[in-house]
């Protein structure tokens, strides 16, 4: 990996913990998630001025359902982060990252490897820990 790559990760990693910190200790965690979201829309208007991007109109839909999708996640974290703590809510809410693939072997009948399964269930085991 590139030093680039690695730098990169490391921003991305370092601008995520910092906005999960602010939007757990702000005095309105859907506010804080709004100015993000409004954030994240002006950057994406501004990439694509500069960089046109010809996206078909079926994968439209794709888009809006990710928007939708990513507005719940949000409002639902920002409820979390008012009621509990970032160490216990945070893990819980990015474990859903395990859950993906059981939904996909079940409705979309993908298949799931040996690893792929120990690392579901070590993130299924984790969160039952973290619940005790």
């Amino acid at each position: 990996m590139t030093s680039i790559s690695v730098s990169l990760i490391l921003f991305s990693a370092f601008f995520h913990a910092w906005w999960n910190y602010y939007s757990k200790v702000s005095r309105s965690p859907q506010l804080f998630f709004f100015w993000i979201g409004i954030f994240t829309v002006g950057v994406t208007i501004v990439a694509f001025a500069f960089k046109p991007l010809i996206v078909p109109p079926s994968v439209w839909a794709y888009i809006i359902a990710s928007g939708l999708v990513h507005f719940a996640y949000w409002f639902s974290l920002s409820q979390a982060y008012m009621s509990g703590e970032i160490s216990y809510v945070y893990p819980i809410s990015r474990s859903a990252v395990g859950f993906i693939p059981l939904f996909a072997f079940l409705f979309l009948r993908e298949t799931i490897s040996l690893q792929g399964m120990v690392g579901i269930l070590c993130i299924v085991f984790s969160i039952y820990l973290l619940q005790q």
